[in-house]
C-alpha cells in the first residue's frame, strides 16, 4: 500500500533510472514535469492509477514501456503508455468522474431522494450511476466526494469491508 505521495516519488525515480527525456519546469524550484490525477481518499485503494509524462524528444511507445517496465519498483508496475495530444487537459486539472466498487455488507437499502453530503443536495447531482449486486456495489461518483459517506447516507446499517476505486 502506498500513498498518492509515494506513487508520486516512486514514479519520478523510475523514470530519473530509465533516464527518459523528460521536460523540467521553469521557475525557482525545478521540476519533473509530471501531472497525476487527484488523490484518493484515505483507506480507498486502486486498481489504476494515471499520470502525464512531459517529454523533450519522441520515443516509441513500446521502447518507452519497455524502458519503464525495466526499471519499475516492485509492486507498482508500469501497464501501458501513450502519446497524447497536447491540447488534452492534463489528468491534474480534470474534472473527471470516479468509478467504484465496494464490498460491503448491509440489510436494505433505499436511494433517498436527498443525501446530506457537504451540502443538502438532490442524489442525483452527485450519483452517476448505481448497481448492487452479490453484496458488491458498483458506483460513479462526481469528482470531489468521497465515497464512504454516500455509501453510509444511502446504506442503513452498513458494514464496509473495502471500497476501490476503478
Amino acid at each position: 500500500m502506498l500513498s498518492h505521495l509515494e506513487v508520486i516519488k516512486a514514479l519520478q525515480f523510475v523514470i530519473r533510472r530509465a533516464n527518459l527525456p523528460f521536460i523540467v519546469t521553469n521557475g525557482f524550484s525545478p521540476r519533473m514535469k509530471i501531472s497525476f490525477g487527484n488523490a484518493l481518499s484515505l483507506g480507498i485503494e486502486s486498481t489504476t492509477e494515471a499520470f502525464d509524462l512531459y517529454l523533450y524528444e519522441y520515443i516509441n511507445e513500446k521502447k518507452l514501456l519497455k524502458k519503464l517496465q525495466d526499471c519499475d519498483v516492485n509492486g507498482l508496475d508500469i501497464m501501458d503508455c501513450y502519446y497524447v495530444d497536447l491540447d488534452e487537459p492534463s489528468l491534474g486539472s480534470q474534472k473527471d468522474i470516479n468509478n467504484y466498487v465496494a464490498d460491503i455488507e448491509y440489510s436494505s437499502y433505499k436511494i433517498p431522494e436527498f443525501v446530506e453530503l457537504k451540502k443538502k443536495k438532490c442524489v442525483a447531482d452527485y450519483l452517476k450511476e448505481f448497481n448492487v449486486a452479490n453484496n458488491k456495489i458498483f458506483f460513479t461518483l462526481a469528482p470531489g466526494l468521497s465515497p464512504e459517506p454516500f455509501l453510509k447516507a444511502v446504506f442503513k446499517d452498513i458494514k464496509i469491508n473495502k471500497i476501490q476505486k476503478l
